[in-house]
């Protein structure tokens, strides 16, 4: 009998090792969340690139929570992560049954992009320093809703960030008011630069 019962312990423990998968995962966390559509209603999701080395721009929306993680602004974290999942569930069907849980965080550097997110006025457009009599261009970066918006000089305009690597960008089609400009402005030719812009560059947040 006692054979038996011990038998029977092995079996139910074996059953419930089998009853799930692990899986060890690495990758990139940005260093800025964006709003994103959760299922029950709106939330502010990670980024996440699984590239080794950050060579390339595919980021894409992690809707999970991640155990033991500490986010913080700004800052770009290379991280280990453990997934557990249901042996009967695949990972793309049910994205909220996965449990996540931070192995160890990897590397860490400053994420250029979340310097963007501040107020900005043009200075120079096309090689040429701005006209000091022209009412400068604006623009602010809204990282959480992938948008921008600002002023032309003249009217306001808007427009959605469709790339967003770690000097890469791009933004779809702008929006602008239709307002009467009475004084010469520089705003044509500035959205007309904006909208085929493809990298850029931080040299300094004064």
């Amino acid at each position: 009998m006692k054979h038996i019962t011990l038998l029977f312990i092995a079996i139910l423990i074996l059953a419930s090792c089998a009853n799930k998968k692990e899986q060890v995962s690495t990758f990139w966390i940005s260093g800025f969340k964006v709003s994103c559509d959760a299922g029950a209603g709106k939330s502010n999701c990670l980024l996440i690139n699984k590239s080794e080395e950050l060579k390339d721009d595919s980021w894409e929306l992690f809707y999970s929570d991640i155990e033991g993680f500490g986010f913080r602004q700004g800052d770009l974290k290379k991280v280990e992560i453990l997934i557990e999942q249901p042996e009967d569930r695949a990972l793309a069907s049910d994205v909220s049954k996965m449990k996540y849980t931070l192995i160890k965080e990897l590397e860490e550097i400053t994420d250029p992009r979340a310097a963007l997110a501040v107020n900005w006025q043009l200075e120079e457009l096309n090689g040429t320093v701005l006209n000091e009599r022209i009412i400068p261009p604006t623009l602010t970066f809204s990282l959480l809703e992938m948008e921008i918006h600002g002023n032309g000089g003249c009217n306001s305009y808007n427009g959605a960030i469709t790339k967003l690597g770690l000097n890469s960008i791009a933004f779809g089609d702008l929006i602008k008011t239709l307002k009467m400009c009475a004084e010469d402005t520089a705003e044509e030719e500035y959205l007309n630069a904006l909208s085929k812009v493809s990298f850029f560059e931080i040299e300094n947040t004064r």
